[in-house]
């Protein structure tokens, strides 16, 4: 009898060994998205609401660390505030220039985040919001020496920049320059972290007031 059931358990073992192993699920982790961020088309940005309601003067050195541009040329039909006209002597294969470290710069919005920089005094820009700053050499300039953009990205998208893309374009709007300092674009925004990180040093006096 011992001799059966010792037999009998023998068989059930190497029945229970040759059973397949039941599946197991595979825990299903949440991935980061590897989705590119949608192309950005900014051609009809001159439609948009220009913030600046004329040419605003303002450094040109920390416009310079957006992408590398000479500063501007003296311009003798509009009046240098202190603090802008001292001369900067730059060498180059051409031989030597005497520049000045300022530029002036027009700025547009989109319809999605008008309201936030015209209106809020502490701004919460909405995902899709574009600001368009272009760069000039001097007052009468019509055409940019090349184009900065910041666009809002969905919540969580770039926490360390405040869900902020920052771009460097050609004058056509359409070709991005590869040459920009997006490191400086950052650490330069921070100082606006109270304002969703957007600078509005060029608003009128008549503008900030209507902030609320």
């Amino acid at each position: 009898m011992k001799q059966s059931f010792l037999l009998i358990s023998l068989v059930v073992l190497a029945l229970a060994a040759c059973a397949p192993t039941p599946k197991q699920e595979k825990s299903e982790l949440p991935l980061a998205s590897t989705k590119e961020l949608p192309a950005l088309d900014i051609s009809d940005y001159k439609s948009w609401t220009k913030a600046t309601k004329e040419p605003h003067l303002t450094n040109g050195e920390i416009l310079m660390s957006c992408v590398a541009m000479e500063p501007a040329p003296y311009d003798p039909h509009t009046p240098v505030p202190d603090g802008f006209d001292k001369p900067v002597v730059f060498k180059s294969e051409q031989g030597e220039k005497e520049l000045y470290r300022y530029a002036y710069i027009h700025i547009y919005v989109n319809p999605t985040g008008e309201a936030s920089l015209l209106k809020d005094a502490k701004p919460n820009f909405p995902e899709g919001s574009i600001i368009v700053k272009e760069r000039h050499s001097s007052w009468e300039s019509k055409t940019a020496d090349y184009i900065t953009v910041m666009r809002k990205l969905p919540a969580g998208t770039k926490p360390e920049t405040g869900d902020w893309q920052y771009l460097v374009y050609a004058q056509d709007a359409k070709t991005e320059l590869k040459k920009h300092n997006l490191p400086d674009c950052m650490s330069c925004h921070a100082q606006w972290k109270e304002t969703d990180y957007v600078s509005r040093e060029y608003l009128t006096k008549e503008q900030l007031a209507v902030l609320k």
